[in-house]
């Protein structure tokens, strides 16, 4: 008997899917701000995690329902489609996991009697469906696994010398010191030189990809699977790049702070190359000795940025990943407004979390008033200075994109939380006794 794949199945999407769940499957919801999101105990005692997306799909598996039936039916809760490649891997991950059975005997095991496709890969990513799911400014390049994977290949023995970055580092500062008449000299040249914003929004932009390039790398090294990149439009200014994390969730702590870290470190190393760059090439080629200075001290300046807490990037990150709270910013400011509307704080919150809740809070609004609003406030005022009437049409345009970007994320996030409800709702309806399994 030749063995078919799931593929195979799949390909006639009107034919019955002879799978179902195991039937000792311990489900249970998670609470507070994790509310939405399930674990699920396999029979074998594993513990996984799974978002309502995917405890819908499971419930679906009833062992007579086809895919065009799973495929509706996902389509009128969530709005989104399923591909038959997405849905394929996700039936894979279920059955390695131990969450899903097969009705029909010893064809169906010969099944998924397969190796998984890539070896390599330890911590499967998670993303599925959700690779294909629109969001508001935003754009997917494509799928990056293979490239990471030559990376990560190529660069992983480096990780035995990442050690060395600390006194590289302490070794740029002392020539930045010993060199502090030259550096100040050149830097005044660059901004009488160029103009200094276009270039900044390069090289930031350069540094970026640069870091998450670095962070893909890094995953794939430990293990998991990147299956998308993806640029998002910030403000109406800013191209942030992404990638898939979703394989970390997976990952030992250790990792994933590590996995979180290397961005920052890329940045870092950027600082120290620029500046080496910039002092070895100076009497001979000045043009490329003001470029390695401008990406130096552009790459410290991000480095700084990047790593403070109160604005959500890789320092912030790193911090919820450490302390074990993912939502540690949500949690912030909805314990702002309880207190702000003059509602007792939860009795189970000690009195150092409170203050640390308070503390980011009000951190993070210093911040982005402050900090981020003179920087939307300088850029805005050279524009004008410099093109007068085009730049004061460029600052029009830039407000009107990002009211039209947070006008857009509000109504996104509005229909992801009522579709949430919904399923919610719903699953209660159908949901399985309480387990006495403690988590």
């Amino acid at each position: 008997m030749s063995k078919r794949t799931i593929a195979d199945i799949l390909a006639d999407p009107a034919e019955p899917l002879p799978l179902c769940q195991q039937p000792r499957l311990r489900i249970t919801e998670k609470t507070g701000a994790q509310k939405g999101r399930y674990f699920v105990k396999a029979p074998g005692g594993s513990l996984f995690l799974l978002n309502e997306e995917e405890r819908f799909l499971l419930s679906l598996l009833d062992g007579h329902s086809s895919f065009e039936a799973i495929d509706t039916a996902f389509a009128a809760r969530f709005g989104l489609t399923l591909s038959p490649k997405d849905f394929a891997t996700f039936l894979e991950q279920l059955w390695q996991a131990q969450l899903i059975q097969w009705v029909s005997g010893e064809e169906a095991v010969e099944v998924l009697a397969e190796p998984p496709r890539d070896a390599s890969v330890s911590y499967p990513s998670r993303l599925g469906w959700r690779a294909t799911r629109v969001e508001p400014f935003s754009i997917v390049v494509g799928n990056p696994d293979r490239f990471f994977r030559l990376l990560a290949a190529i660069f992983w023995p480096i990780r035995y010398i990442t050690w060395v970055l600390v006194p590289f580092t302490f070794f740029t500062c002392i020539v930045l010191v010993h060199n502090a008449v030259k550096a100040e000299t050149d830097y005044l040249y660059l901004l009488a030189t160029i103009p200094w914003w276009p270039a900044l929004w390069v090289v930031e932009h350069t540094l970026n990809v640069f870091s998450r390039i670095v962070e893909g790398a890094i995953i794939r090294g430990l293990g998991g699977q990147v299956l998308q990149f993806r640029f998002r439009l910030f403000l109406g200014i800013l191209l942030r790049a992404f990638i898939d994390e979703s394989s970390i969730e997976a990952m030992p702590l250790r990792w994933r702070l590590w996995v979180h870290g290397s961005t920052l470190v890329a940045r870092l190393a950027v600082f120290d190359i620029g500046t080496l760059v910039w002092i070895l090439c100076r009497p001979t080629h000045p043009i490329i000795s003001k470029i390695g200075l401008f990406y130096s001290i552009v790459g410290i300046i991000t480095f700084f940025v990047c790593t403070q807490p109160l604005i959500p990037q890789e320092g912030y990150h790193w911090l919820c990943t450490f302390l074990n709270q993912p939502d540690l910013n949500r949690r912030a400011w909805r314990f702002f407004g309880l207190r702000a509307k003059g509602h007792s704080a939860p009795r189970a919150m000690t009195q150092s979390e409170r203050w640390g809740l308070f503390i980011m809070a009000v951190g993070s609004a210093i911040v982005w008033i402050g900090w981020v609003g003179r920087v939307i406030y300088d850029v805005d005022a050279a524009a004008v200075s410099a093109a007068q009437g085009l730049g004061f049409c460029f600052v029009l345009g830039e407000f009107l994109v990002a009211g039209l970007y947070f006008y857009c994320l509000r109504r996104f996030g509005r229909k992801l939380r009522a579709l949430q409800r919904a399923e919610r709702s719903q699953i209660r309806a159908s949901e399985l006794p309480p387990s006495p399994f403690e988590f």
